[in-house]
């Protein structure tokens, strides 16, 4: 019996094994709730986390600023929110293209960890941004690291973003059941 088979099938698994290590990503499901994030002092690009919370434990920056890919059948809203300590803001980055920015604030304290009361919180930089069907790509830039103008005793940065397909407003859809009441008159009385 050859080896050649077997050694072929060898090279084949190293070189797939090597391809996905140059173009690892962490797949994100989309209208699975909020998705944390982290940055630090050494990288100002985010770096993803597992589960629900952001464990900075389970976080460093040797893990690299993979992109969080997903596609979306239809548009849809992209809501990213800083967490824990205030100042904090944020680059959206999608498929290498900037798309937006949350608002600067001032550095302060008084935070929350749960990003639905972080989201619209006086104080802490959020954002919503609208995004198109098709294969998405995203990466977020800590812009206070960015910028240098970071404290120097200034500790791991936690955020989290969520990504919700649109769906019709529940009135938007009685509104169009509303009119298409009419056109079904129109069509039974042709009928008869």
């Amino acid at each position: 019996m050859s080896r050649a088979p077997t050694i072929v099938l060898i090279c084949l698994v190293l070189v797939a094994a090597l391809a996905s290590q140059a173009t690892a990503q962490t797949p994100y499901v989309v209208n699975s709730g909020w998705q944390p994030f982290v940055t630090d002092a050494n990288q100002a690009f985010a770096y993803g986390g597992t589960g629900g919370v952001v464990d900075l434990s389970n976080m460093s920056p040797s893990i690299p600023a993979d992109p969080f890919t997903f596609t979306l059948p239809e548009p849809g809203v992209l809501k990213v929110t800083d967490v824990f300590k205030k100042g904090d803001y944020f680059g959206v980055w999608d498929n290498g293209s900037f798309v937006g920015q949350t608002p600067a604030v001032p550095l302060a304290g008084g935070g929350t960890a749960d990003p639905n009361t972080a989201y619209g919180m006086a104080g802490v930089s959020y954002g919503a941004f609208n995004l198109a069907p098709g294969s998405h790509s995203l990466q977020f830039q800590n812009l206070l690291l960015a910028s240098g103008t970071a404290p120097s005793n200034y500790s791991p940065a936690g955020a989290y973003f969520r990504v919700d397909a649109s769906a019709p407003e529940p009135g938007t859809m009685a509104l169009a059941a509303i009119g298409l009441v009419p056109v079904a008159g129109l069509l039974r009385r042709r009928r008869r």
